[in-house]
């Protein structure tokens, strides 16, 4: 496992198509954005049991701009909890 320590508004490049920016920290508590392309599954480690052991989406839309979404809002089923 790689460590990496990042402030606010620094990012991660992964790869040549991946980038993560970390948007805020309150807490223990860190939100983050990802650039990826559309055909990459980004998933919360919760939402990869709802996904199904091949990552498959679960049936309904997706949020926009994230085709392949399985859980959380805009998809058929919420994430669990």
């Amino acid at each position: 496992m790689l460590v990496l320590q990042r402030k606010r508004g620094e990012d991660i490049v992964i790869g040549d198509s991946i980038r993560v920016r970390v948007l805020t920290v309150h807490g223990s508590s860190v939100r983050l954005g990802i650039i990826a392309p559309a055909e990459v599954l980004i998933l919360r480690e919760e939402c990869l049991t709802a996904a199904g052991p091949e990552g498959e989406a679960a049936p309904g839309p997706a949020p926009p701009g994230r085709a392949g979404a399985t859980c959380g809002p805009g998809s058929a089923r919420p994430c669990p909890r």
